[in-house]
């Protein structure tokens, strides 16, 4: 398989407006994260991946509180949200504007289509579509 540049992008919210909205279940997403420690953010990537491995120490507890805190948050938001985790110096570029762990809100439960983009849609039968490119320069 041949490797290249993708672009991405996330619609991201700061950790203390996640924790204003659902502040029981933050609490214990972060006792679950400081007993983790250092490998807090092995877990952020892996759940990027949708691959956990709930074998390593403290990650299935870490799973559980997560998963606690994204169904707390779209139950009182509406709107998905999910953990992110972005590698700027291997995987990325120094004008990324995100690096690290980040939290990510589920773009189509943030965005909705006028009702002029739904109709020129069904005349092109479906055939419009949002698509990713990267520039470089």
């Amino acid at each position: 398989m041949g490797m290249g540049y993708a672009g991405n992008f996330a619609v991201t919210i700061e950790e203390k407006d996640l924790a204003k909205q659902v502040p029981a279940e933050f609490k214990t997403f972060d006792n679950a994260r400081k007993a983790l420690g250092n490998m807090f953010e092995e877990f952020a990537r892996q759940v990027s991946l949708d691959d956990v491995d709930k074998d390593e120490a403290g990650f299935a507890e870490m799973q559980l509180a997560y998963e606690i805190l994204c169904e707390a948050f779209k139950a009182k938001a509406g709107i998905g949200l999910c953990l992110g985790f972005h590698n700027q110096d291997d995987e990325g570029d120094r004008y990324d504007d995100i690096g690290g762990v980040y939290w990510s809100l589920f773009f189509d439960h943030c965005f909705t289509y006028t009702p002029a983009y739904l109709k020129l849609k069904k005349a092109c039968k479906g055939e419009i579509r949002i698509q990713h490119f990267v520039t470089f320069g």
